[in-house]
């Protein structure tokens, strides 16, 4: 079933025949009422229409004022259904039990929210939560919150602030630490490669070049190393710092296509409705969503104060028209240029630039630009390093 058939199951139709001199009348009339039949197959003695199930009640009186004869064929789609239920109590126990379903679900954990200001804190959290059995379809009568949260206050001895809060279905569990106020007494590092270049000069404040002016690097290659050797034979290390200076090459490409599309409001507002059923997502209506500029705003349901995980989510829709613009190759190639310059002020500016070759090509509508840069720059980067580590 594809989404078209979907929609149509969904808003059900009906099928009419239409019959007598009015019969093409009425097709008018239904199209300046804004009821736009989905299907109209004309016969030799009859037309059949295929409406909207909502706009079939509207039928019988356009046909009267036509003077055309009209007869249901078919019904088809949800609401169809549905209606030979309407006076019996299925459906309303069904609505009961729904109602009772989510009731019974709020009992339970269903999602975990972790929010913390150390990424690294993050395994210890989760530890905690499965030694008190807490996870996704946890009774909230067995969460100990209180509890729990003392005990991840005192899993750090840098913790600012542990809390457990309930959401709704929803845990959110608060972790904070502050920053560490004490430093290891000796920190060793060497200074390392950042990315490729030919080495230019090397100028070492500590530590030992391990480079010399004329090399070729690789990045992360050792550039002025804080591990060396004494004339005895032992091992001394230090915290290396310097700066070395090396020749780089910087390859970008941009594209541009010479065909263009600029949107242009020449339509009505369109509104939709979205059902949010736990992870689901249901479009509400007999229309697609158009593109253009949107807003929305979402509204939850509520039992006893506590949110729901379903909500009706509300929908606007500036739709837009689309227009071809052709751009020549000589304005696409400026486009590019500028967008090349654009990059080298902003993202090279630390850098001095040596040199800057340029090279166009075209494949179908696209034109694109290959820039290569010669630079200047300062490639050594610290890199900390254990000294127990290096031993072993």
């Amino acid at each position: 079933m594809n989404h078209s058939s979907f929609l149509r199951f969904l808003g059900g139709t009906v099928t009419f025949s239409v019959k007598g001199y009015g019969k093409l009348r009425l097709v008018e009339h239904c199209r300046r009422k804004g009821l736009h039949p989905l299907l109209v197959v004309p016969r030799e003695e009859e037309v059949r229409l295929t409406l909207w199930y909502r706009d079939g009640k509207k039928l019988p009186l356009l046909a009267q004022q036509a003077g055309a004869e009209w007869q249901e064929v078919e019904r088809k789609g949800l609401p169809a259904i549905l209606a030979g239920y309407r006076r019996r109590y299925g459906i309303w126990i069904g609505i009961l039990l729904s109602a009772a379903f989510l009731a019974y679900t709020q009992l339970f954990v269903w999602e975990i929210h972790l929010d913390t200001t150390d990424p690294e804190q993050q395994a210890l959290v989760w530890e905690y939560l499965d030694q008190a059995g807490i996870g996704l379809g946890t009774p909230w009568s067995q969460v100990d919150t209180h509890g729990v949260a003392q005990q991840l206050y005192f899993a750090n001895r840098n913790t600012s602030f542990a809390a457990l809060n309930r959401n709704g279905c929803s845990l959110e569990v608060i972790f904070h630490t502050s920053p560490q106020t004490t430093l290891p007494q000796e920190r060793y590092q060497n200074m390392v490669a950042a990315k490729d270049g030919l080495i230019l000069r090397v100028e070492a404040l500590s530590g030992t070049a391990a480079v010399q002016p004329g090399q070729t690097v690789r990045q992360g290659q050792v550039l002025i190393s804080g591990v060396g050797d004494t004339d005895g034979g032992d091992v001394w290390f230090s915290s290396a710092s310097g700066m070395v200076y090396a020749q780089t090459i910087t390859k970008k490409t941009f594209s541009f296509s010479l065909t263009q599309q600029e949107v242009l409001p020449n339509a009505p507002l369109w509104q939709g409705s979205v059902l949010h059923f736990f992870h689901l997502s249901l479009l509400l209506g007999f229309s697609s969503q158009p593109q253009g500029e949107t807003q929305s705003q979402t509204r939850y349901l509520t039992l006893f104060g506590t949110q729901l995980p379903i909500g009706i989510e509300e929908i606007q829709v500036q739709p837009v028209g689309e227009t071809q613009t052709l751009y020549t190759q000589e304005q696409g190639q400026a486009i590019l240029l500028a967008q090349a310059d654009r990059y080298e002020q902003e993202e090279l500016a630390p850098v001095q630039v040596q040199q800057r070759s340029e090279t166009f090509s075209l494949e179908g509508d696209t034109l694109f630009l290959q820039v290569e840069w010669v630079c200047e720059e300062e490639i050594a980067r610290a890199l900390p390093f254990d000294v127990n580590s290096s031993q072993n």
